[in-house]
């Protein structure tokens, strides 16, 4: 009867197992990975904001290949540039990586956010591009809710070569 009951245990732990672990994959980008030849955007650097409430930039690498680059929180332009410069910098977090489009209506960038270090799902951030080195995103829009936040974020270019390389583990 005992083993009966770790059998019947065991199973019910398989399927569980099996079950769970197709509910924590991680969600596909709705877009599609293609090469930006435009040039409403400038890709020879980077855009940056600055964000006053935390004192520090977050950073956006926009690549010729579609792919985007995230990084959220640094202290000083200055010390982003120099980690770059001496190869000293690596980004090896999935959600930092992301793909762009830009058409008529503007630009949308889709990242991915972790949802408890279990499963990411994805996110659209939409904007105007006010010009080739100035977007202001307006709309942030996650893709298990119609409901979307409005947004006032403006970043603007600055030249930085070179700049760090679009290969990553997380996308094609």
């Amino acid at each position: 009867m005992a083993n009966r009951i770790r059998m019947m245990m065991l199973c019910c732990m398989l399927i569980l197992m099996y079950g769970c672990d197709k509910l924590l994959e991680d969600e596909p980008f709705s877009l599609k990975k293609g090469d930006y030849n435009g040039y409403e955007i400038k890709t020879a650097g980077y855009f940056y904001k600055y964000m006053d409430k935390v004192d520090s930039y977050s950073i956006i690498v926009f690549y010729k290949n579609g792919v985007v680059h995230n990084q959220f929180s640094v202290d000083s332009l200055d010390e982003f540039e120099n980690q770059i410069k001496s190869g000293n910098y690596t980004s090896d977090y999935k959600w930092s990586w992301g793909l762009f489009t830009v058409d008529p209506t503007g630009i949308r960038v889709e990242n991915l956010l972790g949802m408890g270090g279990l499963h990411f799902i994805a996110y659209t951030d939409y904007g105007n591009i006010i010009n080739d080195t100035t977007i202001h995103f307006y709309k942030h829009k996650e893709s298990w809710s119609d409901v979307s936040e409005a947004m006032d974020d403006t970043f603007h270019f600055k030249v930085l070569s070179p700049k760090p390389d679009s290969i990553n583990n997380y996308l094609p």
